[in-house]
């Protein structure tokens, strides 16, 4: 299933009242490699909490106002063909929003996002 997240690929999902799981995969032609990193095109961080933003938007009806990033890491390069998993995991008592990029070998991001609604 094609997503509006830039052509993102989700492969499979798994969702309850505060968690998303999502396989996703990374297809060759994201929008954001144009220009970006021509010889090795990565995912930006900036797009990577922009997934996070929308996929919270879709799965929870929720439209967050991000007030504060903490424990943000970027630890990998996320590159064309990777097939990382999204885990959103949602304190909606905190309003927070904990998200991990990974897959079984690498850790490609992770943190936290405290929102208003």
């Amino acid at each position: 299933m094609l997503t509006s997240q830039q052509s993102l690929l989700i492969l499979s999902k798994t969702i309850t009242d505060s968690k998303a799981e999502l396989h996703l995969k990374i297809p060759e032609d994201l929008a954001c490699f144009k220009g970006h990193f021509t010889d090795m095109p990565v995912v930006p961080g900036v797009v990577q909490l922009h997934w996070v933003v929308e996929f919270v938007k879709e799965f929870f009806n929720l439209v967050p106002s991000i007030t504060k990033g903490s424990q943000i890491k970027f630890m990998s390069l996320m590159k064309p063909n990777d097939t990382p998993v999204l885990t959103l995991t949602l304190d909606f008592e905190k309003s927070l929003i904990t998200y991990h990029y990974q897959d079984k070998k690498t850790t490609y991001s992770l943190g936290k996002l405290t929102y208003e609604t």
